[in-house]
């Protein structure tokens, strides 16, 4: 614990008094740490390392937790889904094999995702490449599900159908935060990314403006292999 020590010195370097600042931002003993530290905050935009920007983006990361615990999201494997039943018996692997014959094309399931919400909150959804004559089921080479809440009444399908294009377009590995600073096109978060619909605005500044909040999103793309999809 933090300034227990009986000297009152750092219980590691035991050259200054122990204190929550010394360790986070002098303490040799935690070198490794600090750079990690300091690397995780300026993949969100966070130049400066201070107290005052660790505590902050402490605080920030446990927002992002509450609300995601709020969002109840399971994976399915290819063996998952390969069990699951599709009526009077039949599996979804037998109905695979029946398409393949029927189709004439090799075809496989890799993954699956279920997700739930509290009632206020919306899902959308955008599939890229979709096949017109197909009307029961959306199918494509590229898909996303985007979860969110707020919007303008009567535009949240829109809303839903335009971070859905851009997750598909863009390809970000993960949410980031509302404050985030772009860092170019190597920017692998979806928040600080420049937005696909709107190349002057970032999809943090458009979400603002349509009074609108991203929880989480799922991308989907054909071929995809078990790195691509984690």
């Amino acid at each position: 614990m933090i300034g227990e020590h009986e000297t009152g010195l750092c219980g590691v370097c035991q050259e200054e008094e122990e204190t929550v600042e010394h360790v986070i931002l002098r303490c040799k003993g935690y070198d490794v740490e600090r750079k990690v530290l300091q690397n995780r905050l300026r993949e969100r935009g966070i130049g400066e390392f201070n107290l005052k920007s660790v505590l902050e983006g402490s605080r920030a990361q446990r927002r992002r937790r509450r609300r995601r615990r709020d969002v109840a999201k399971s994976v399915l494997s290819s063996d998952d889904l390969s069990k699951l039943s599709v009526g009077e018996g039949t599996s979804l692997a037998d109905q695979v094999a029946l398409t393949i014959g029927h189709l004439g094309e090799n075809m496989s399931l890799k993954r699956a995702v279920t997700v739930g919400i509290p009632a206020e909150w919306k899902i959308g959804s955008y599939v890229h490449g979709g096949i017109s004559t197909q009307t029961e089921v959306a199918m494509g080479r590229y898909g996303a599900l985007v979860i969110f809440q707020g919007g303008k009444e009567g535009e949240q399908e829109m809303l839903g159908r335009k971070l859905g294009q851009h997750i598909v377009g863009e390809s970000p590995l993960s949410l980031g935060n509302m404050d985030d600073l772009p860092c170019g096109e190597s920017e692998t978060c979806l928040l600080p990314q420049t937005f696909l619909a709107d190349p002057s605005r970032t999809v943090a500044q458009f979400l603002r403006g349509q009074q609108a909040r991203v929880l989480d999103f799922v991308r989907f793309q054909c071929g995809e292999t078990t790195e691509d999809a984690e």
